[in-house]
């Protein structure tokens, strides 16, 4: 009986041991799981701003274009404020109208006259393709959204207890969809 006593006492202190070895780890895999959650709302967040500095970036950069570019509203026009697309048919009346005097002017020169013959031949001369302004469309949106991941482990009731007594270990799901997420394990009755 003594001996079986001294066996018994011996296997208890062993057990007692590899529980602790045990309890260590869980905890050790729990302090792991909490800095990943932590680290990934952090990086969920910083994500989120950045979307959110992209789009009022985005915003303010499509206003200045536009208001630049044109077209404007009458009042913008006589302040001098831009509004490239109202300013650009004028320059290309402006051309026109020195390059058609300039013609006119050479021809009185050499002849002496000027005729409506002469003045449709001066129009026809006149080219104001160099003048046309290419104005780029704004680009489309680029998408900014930040999917949702449900918090690692996925045993929640279940942490803190020894890894054997799980019926499956809460970190045994891969990730899904891209996802850095662990599917819920059924949880034993008694957890």
């Amino acid at each position: 009986c003594a001996k079986f006593s001294a066996a018994t006492k011996a296997k208890v202190a062993e057990c007692a041991y590899l529980q602790e070895a045990v309890n260590a780890k869980v905890s050790e895999t729990n302090d792991w799981a909490e800095r990943f959650n932590q680290g990934g709302e952090a990086f969920a967040g910083k994500c989120a701003q950045r979307c959110s500095d992209y789009k009022t970036c985005r915003k303010e950069k499509e206003t200045q274009y536009l208001k630049i570019t044109g077209p404007c509203e009458s009042g913008d026009y006589a302040a001098g404020n831009g509004c490239v697309m109202n300013r650009e048919q004028d320059r290309r009346n402006e051309w026109e109208s020195t390059q058609l005097i300039k013609c006119m002017l050479q021809h009185y020169c050499e002849g002496g006259h000027f005729d409506e013959d002469l003045l449709e031949k001066c129009k026809k001369q006149i080219k104001s393709c160099h003048l046309v302004i290419d104005y780029p469309k704004v680009p489309e949106l680029i998408p900014c959204e930040i999917p949702t991941c449900e918090a690692c482990p996925g045993c929640d009731e279940c942490l803190d207890r020894p890894y054997y007594q799980y019926e499956t270990p809460c970190y045994s799901n891969g990730p899904a969809n891209g996802c850095v997420s662990v599917e819920k394990p059924e949880c034993p009755g008694w957890c």
